[in-house]
């Protein structure tokens, strides 16, 4: 066929069509003809992602690494997890001794790679030192059945019948495989009978000279947008450098996070050299640097270079309190494009100097903050950030265990925009300035102060029934409050969740001055009428911790778990004492009663069906180591089956504390 569909149409169309083309149907393509083959070989090795282990073995084979070291060249987008593709795309020279030494500082000279055009390159994800076992099927058998077809296609494709694949230098080859993963589209694999499958060696780290093979990758590709390291490190300041302007004068985007790191930490002047001698092309910065805790004040760093596309600026790590020499400098070197920024400990609205230079590029009118899991600072900081700014609406201080009174005090005064609040695992504020946050943030629509009470978990900040009643809340428009609310006298509970009985002025006195205080705390709810979810129990058990499981003769299997966190001086949620005042509560979905001793009864349930046509379920209607102070419910739920109740229905975690 001398004139094709492909060689009739402009050759400007035909790169639109290919890159529209699986490897696949690409693959079909270039058996068409050799002007085919020609044509389309660069767009089936433009991206190679080598992402399982499926793939991994296709290109395992000799024959398919010939391929590959043949057509690495073409590759502009490499992806992979696998530490063996680096090495199958970059060599290490085969040198004397007497060459190695003379070349010792130049590993351009020790290595070599055809793979000099990326624009991208993707290392991560889930590193993996070794190579990963074989598919199950065998790729042997699955050639003897397709070895025939293939052969005779390629003969066609060739016109010489051969069986070789034009531009491989590839010959008896047994099979051809796809990947048949679409969401990899990583590219196909050809198979002969000499596939090596050698036993990988019981290692889990990467040495440094495998690293050098990284490098080497990273430093012979100068037009490189976009570099993404998620693997083990074992030599982090030559990651960084690297990546300098100086190797990448093109670089856009760049992700450095060490799931491991198995060498030296970071010299403060390698890091403040790195941040500083990025290409000044450079749009967004996610990195993850441990560094030494001293630094050499006198050590020489380059001129910074500008830095004037740059939007996102994400740092995480142990930067050792040394966050104004790394970033001073290199703040100033942006523009007003830089609308992101993160660094650890949230050092930049902390600290003088740091603030002023994000002021001058108009980074200051701050509407939201989030330190994460992973960046722990303390009350008089946290306290210091929060004032930074009157225009909160998000303060996420999850995890933050030095967050007490002075960041609430803060909050307090900073709170008129506030429209979500996150004080969970961590922060610990009275009950007093809780109750003030409540009574000023007129805006607040998302309320979340508890969470996890397992075990070793911190303590939640909880308001006492005492501040509740003593102002009116302004957040009216709330729609998720979950936060424990304690402190009320409930004569009528007569055991701890441990069964010994209990003991203060919280468990005596009467039952009418116990539903007088509830009553005004349910009204206190009731007038947040466009709640949805109301969680006022805390988060179901976690029954691994060995040690807090004690003998029991009474239970069934002799055990029985203790519970610190269990809710005695809670709201008891019956109509006797108030619950009707929540019946304008129409749009309430979520019912969280967890670990509290609640008198949730038939009689209230009933209620709830009739006065909250939104609910879809309740948590925590039985707990697993407190029996109902009511009777019955088991009963009605498995009679009327409500649709909110459905979890409690059919023995499916019949007896569990979140239903």
């Amino acid at each position: 066929m001398t004139n094709s569909f492909l060689s009739t149409l402009p050759v400007e169309l035909l790169p639109n069509i290919l890159c529209h083309l699986s490897p696949h149907d690409i693959f079909h393509c270039m058996l068409a003809n050799k002007a085919h083959h020609a044509f389309c070989t660069p767009y089936l090795w433009k991206t190679i992602k080598i992402l399982d282990p499926t793939t991994f073995c296709r290109f395992k084979t000799e024959e398919m690494q010939k391929v590959l070291a043949k057509n690495a060249h073409l590759i502009q987008d490499l992806e992979t997890r696998y530490l063996s593709v680096i090495k199958w795309i970059v060599q290490r020279n085969k040198l004397s001794p007497q060459e190695t030494s003379t070349v010792v500082d130049n590993t351009s000279l020790l290595m070599t790679s055809s793979c000099q055009n990326l624009t991208r390159l993707c290392l991560g994800g889930s590193w993996e030192v070794l190579d990963p076992s074989p598919p199950l099927v065998s790729f042997d058998q699955a050639g003897s059945l397709f070895a025939p077809f293939i052969t005779n296609t390629i003969a066609q494709a060739t016109n010489d019948g051969s069986g070789q694949v034009p531009g491989t230098g590839v010959s008896q080859v047994n099979s051809l495989a796809f990947e048949s993963a679409p969401a990899h589209n990583a590219g196909f694999g050809l198979f002969g009978s000499a596939g090596a499958r050698a036993l990988p060696t019981p290692r889990t780290s990467m040495i440094e000279e495998e690293q050098e093979l990284i490098v080497h990758l990273i430093t012979s590709n100068p037009n490189l947008q976009s570099v993404s390291l998620s693997m083990m490190i074992c030599n982090m300041e030559a990651i960084l450098s690297s990546v300098s302007a100086a190797r990448l004068p093109l670089l856009r985007d760049l992700i450095i996070r060490p799931c491991r790191l198995c060498g030296p930490l970071v010299r403060a002047h390698a890091a403040k050299t790195f941040f500083e001698g990025l290409s000044e092309t450079i749009r967004s910065i996610h990195v993850e640097i441990p560094m030494e805790k001293a630094f050499d004040p006198e050590a020489k760093t380059r001129p910074c270079l500008s830095h004037p596309c740059l939007k996102v600026l994400n740092v995480h790590g142990d930067t050792a309190n040394l966050e104004e020499y790394l970033f001073l400098d290199f703040l100033k070197s942006c523009s007003t494009s830089l609308t992101r920024v993160e660094l650890p400990g949230a050092a930049h609205l902390a600290i003088d100097s740091l603030y002023q230079a994000l002021d001058d590029l108009g980074l200051t009118d701050m509407t939201r903050f989030n330190l994460g899991y992973y960046c722990s600072t303390s009350d008089h900081i946290l306290a210091r950030i929060v004032s930074r700014s009157h225009q909160w609406r998000v303060l996420d201080l999850s995890h933050q265990w030095g967050c007490q009174d002075l960041t609430a005090e803060a909050i307090v005064t900073h709170c008129q925009e506030l429209q979500e609040l996150t004080i969970t695992q961590g922060p610990l504020i009275s009950s007093s300035v809780f109750q003030r946050i409540l009574c000023r943030a007129a805006k607040l629509v998302y309320l979340h102060a508890n969470y996890d009470c397992s075990e070793g978990a911190p303590e939640n900040s909880q308001l006492q029934a005492t501040d509740v009643i003593s102002s009116l809340w302004a957040c009216r428009s709330l729609k998720t409050f979950r936060a424990d609310i304690v402190g009320i006298p409930r004569p009528d509970v007569k055991f701890q969740q441990d069964r010994q009985p209990v003991q203060g002025a919280l468990f005596s006195g009467t039952v009418e001055a116990s539903h007088d205080i509830q009553r005004r705390i349910l009204a206190q709810l009731g007038s947040l009428t466009k709640l949805e979810e109301l969680c006022l129990g805390s988060f179901a058990i976690d029954y691994g911790d060995e040690g807090a499981w004690t003998d029991d003769e009474e239970e069934e299997d002799g055990m029985r778990y203790l519970d610190p966190h269990f809710q005695l001086t809670c709201l008891e949620m019956s109509l006797a004492s108030g619950l009707d005042l929540l019946a304008g509560l129409k749009e309430l979905r979520v019912l969280d009663v967890t670990r509290m001793a609640h008198r949730v009864g038939v009689q209230e349930l009933e209620w709830m069906q009739a006065n909250w046509p939104s609910l879809e379920i309740i948590h925590g209607l039985f707990n697993d180591f407190y029996p109902p102070l009511v009777p019955g419910v088991r009963d009605w739920l498995e009679e009327h089956k409500p649709k909110w109740g459905e979890g409690y229905l059919g023995g499916y975690n019949d007896s569990g504390s979140r239903g």
